[in-house]
């Protein structure tokens, strides 16, 4: 005959404990959800991207603390809620060695710097490396392709905006944030359309004795 133990918390009888615990106190013991004291984040108050790992990141406050918080146990249901200017991480599983279903709501401890990125800095501030002129035969999808390339290359280039597009006489002017993009945007267009590129400079300042040029791309469609 098995014998009989004692829960030292509530005292009751049973053939199995876990760590001195019968399983309802030990899963009253066992949190579901593990986090720090405090949470320290940075996001760009024109922008709202997030930075962590020293970078920036298309990514909600949300996304971040879902990456960051811990759970613990067998865990049926985790979500982060945002309730006015307060974050709650939800949770719904099984504590270690527990068999009873249990739900936790607890307010994240978050403290969020607002800050203007870099790339809002430059964005805002009129700033970009290189023009496309786009000029000829041009339709909707074409232009389009613009705007989808810059798109892509978010998360991977910094300087990955539109910063001004301008109506002229026979087309349209994009004011690039990026070199690599508008060449990339160059590059596009003739293998996709066989557009005509000619590549041109423009002299802006000299920094530390050396030039610093913009560069033009023509398309012609």
């Amino acid at each position: 005959m098995a014998t009989r133990k004692f829960c030292f918390v509530c005292g009751k009888s049973t053939d199995k404990l876990i760590e001195g615990y019968c399983e309802e106190c030990r899963g009253e013991k066992e949190n579901l959800i593990e986090m720090p004291k405090k949470f320290e984040l940075t996001v760009c108050s024109r922008c709202n991207r997030v930075k962590f790992n020293n970078r920036w990141h298309d990514s909600s406050v949300e996304d971040v603390l879902n990456k960051k918080i811990k759970t613990k146990g067998r865990i049926t249901k985790f979500e982060i809620e945002r309730d006015g200017k307060f974050y709650y991480a939800i949770v719904k599983g099984y504590p270690e060695g527990s068999t009873k279903l249990r739900e936790e709501k607890e307010r994240i401890p978050v403290h969020i710097n607002k800050i203007v990125c870099s790339q809002c800095i430059r964005k805002w501030g009129g700033y970009y490396e290189a023009i496309v002129q786009i000029r000829g035969k041009y339709t909707r999808p074409m232009l389009d392709l613009v705007e989808e390339i810059v798109e892509r290359s978010k998360g991977k280039d910094e300087k990955a905006f539109i910063s001004k597009i301008s109506r002229v006489k026979g087309g349209f002017d994009y004011y690039l944030g990026s070199k690599k993009i508008a060449m990339k945007i160059a590059s596009e267009m003739k293998k996709e359309y066989d557009a005509e590129i000619k590549k041109s400079y423009e002299l802006v300042t000299q920094k530390e004795g050396k030039d610093v040029y913009r560069n033009i791309y023509s398309v012609r469609i």
